[in-house]
């Protein structure tokens, strides 16, 4: 999987109170798309400022957990039990994270 996106770390600049709140990238400020949520107050439009910041980390991780899990899934168990996953419960996991990653990228799960 390749990214396509402007590489992190991204950070956040500014203050959600005065529709001024920033994307701050390695490569300089990200201009986000213009728009106006009506009725939402500031605690919601700092989060989903920092939950957008935290993308590419998210992305990282996300693949990471990918990859260790690919690797790791024939060492589940076929029968869930109350102390340990089975395979399809760590596979249907897998699948759920493997989507994420296409939508976010783009690309197919």
């Amino acid at each position: 999987m390749s990214t396509q996106h402007t590489p992190g770390p991204w950070k956040l600049d500014g203050a959600a109170n005065t529709n001024d709140l920033d994307i701050i990238a390695p490569t300089g400020r990200i201009t986000m798309l213009d728009c106006e949520i009506s009725e939402v107050s500031e605690d919601v439009l700092t989060a989903n400022a920092h939950l957008i910041a935290a993308a590419p980390d998210l992305l990282a991780a996300l693949q990471n957990c990918v990859n260790v899990l690919s690797l790791a899934l024939p060492l589940f168990d076929d029968e869930s039990t109350d102390d340990k996953d089975s395979r399809e419960e760590v596979g249907s996991v897998l699948d759920a994270a493997r989507d994420a990653l296409a939508k976010a990228t783009g690309g197919e799960a």
